[in-house]
């Protein structure tokens, strides 16, 4: 008898552990972007993207906390709609992309603070120089994509940074040290 209970409590443990486990889930790059606001010369706010970002994300729908989110963003692939501009960045005055093409976020923690919002508290590495930021996620879509087979979700993401924590300062403060980050994503979960 205590065989059977113990077996099948270790059946129930493997099914409710499946159920909630994290799922691999991949960027669908056409309909995700990473911009960054700031204020220029006090005038008016301007926009910068960056175009090519990739990362490991593991989401645990029972258990939030257990999610995780790894990502890697092309310094390079910054974009303005000013050319000069753009090289400018990527010179040592702002990124300094010849020493430091990429940027990560790695996650240190999630939780869940409202039916469909999260706070994922990470360390951001830009220029070398890393520092914790906290990025406020609201989940936007979470079911099976309406014209594809694999199961979506939609995330809103905000955060707020400082430039010059980053080595990034130039120009301060003429143009805000303050950047907004603006993230609009969608996540394709991976084939098992």
């Amino acid at each position: 008898m205590f065989s059977l209970l113990k077996s099948s409590l270790f059946a129930f443990a493997l099914v409710s552990g499946s159920a909630f486990a994290a799922d691999q889930y991949a960027f669908d790059a056409g309909h995700s972007e990473i911009t960054a606001q700031f204020n220029h010369a006090g005038i008016s706010t301007q926009t910068i993207k960056f175009e090519r970002f990739d990362g490991d994300i593991l989401l645990d729908k029972g258990t939030p906390s257990q999610s995780s989110v790894d990502i890697r963003i092309d310094i390079n692939s910054v974009r303005s709609n000013i050319a000069a501009f753009d090289e400018h960045l990527k010179s040592d005055d702002f990124f300094d992309t010849a020493q430091y093409p990429e940027a990560t976020f790695k996650s240190t923690a999630v939780k869940q603070t409202g039916a469909n919002r999260y706070h994922v508290t990470g360390d951001l590495t830009i220029k070398g120089k890393t520092h914790p930021i906290t990025l406020v996620a609201t989940k936007t879509f979470d079911d099976k994509h309406p014209f594809k087979p694999a199961h979506y979700f939609g995330f809103h993401i905000t955060g707020d940074l400082l430039r010059s924590d980053f080595d990034l300062g130039k120009y301060t403060p003429l143009n805000s040290d303050h950047v907004k980050l603006i993230i609009n994503i969608e996540l394709a979960q991976k084939a098992k």
